[in-house]
């Protein structure tokens, strides 16, 4: 099963995710991206609708069966 992502921004959709996958997703700086040492996303997506930078994190994956973070 899948779950959408909302763009922190403006709430449109912009990727779906399983429903055990925990994320965080939050609008990024061309600064943030081209500076390390700051929040350091795993994926950044440009959002169709508002067309803000979002960065995506993915934390681990929550198991249906045992409500556990399983960190990956």
């Amino acid at each position: 099963m899948k779950k959408p992502l909302g763009c922190p921004a403006c709430g449109s959709r912009i990727i779906d995710a399983d429903t055990g996958a925990v994320t965080v997703t939050r609008v990024v700086s061309k600064n943030e991206i081209s500076s390390p040492g700051h929040w350091e996303p795993d994926y950044i997506l440009k959002c169709w609708k508002c067309g803000q930078h979002i960065g995506l994190k993915h934390i681990g994956h929550k198991m249906a069966t045992e409500h556990q973070l399983i960190l990956g």
